[in-house]
């Protein structure tokens, strides 16, 4: 990486660093061979995604690629993808022609596969949930 003046360059702020865009175009978009962008906080989120409108963060993965979204955690008591709704929404949805939502254990905890013929009872615990294996 070059530092300096122009592309490539390494900057910094004392603020925080707006980009407005007033048109339905892209405020900012990053193109790479390897992370197009990465995000480090050493506390708070290294990323976070906002909208009134639309989904907060979006993850597109094409015909050849992985995974739209991929979460990891270290910490034990945490899960590589989280989801909360703070208006009885789902904490965690899928939908697919496939498997909807499905977990593997690769300890001694609990899998789900939720197939698409399967309707859960509102607010049972995956526990009680139709399908859960152990």
């Amino acid at each position: 990486m070059r530092h300096g003046r122009g592309v490539g360059a390494l900057n910094s702020a004392a603020d925080m660093t707006f980009l407005d865009c007033t048109n339905s175009g892209h405020a900012l978009r990053v193109a790479g061979i390897g992370r197009a962008v990465s995000g480090v906080a050493t506390a708070g989120p290294g990323l976070h995604g906002f909208s009134n409108t639309d989904n907060g963060v979006v993850g597109l993965a094409v015909a050849n690629a992985l995974n739209g979204v991929q979460g990891q955690a270290h910490n034990p008591g945490a899960s590589g993808v989280y989801g909360q709704p703070d208006n009885n929404g789902y904490g965690v949805a899928g939908r697919s022609r496939n498997i909807g939502v499905f977990g593997e254990s690769t300890g001694n905890g609990l899998g789900y596969t939720a197939p698409a013929a399967t309707v859960l009872p509102s607010r049972a615990p995956a526990s009680m949930a139709p399908g859960c294996a152990a």
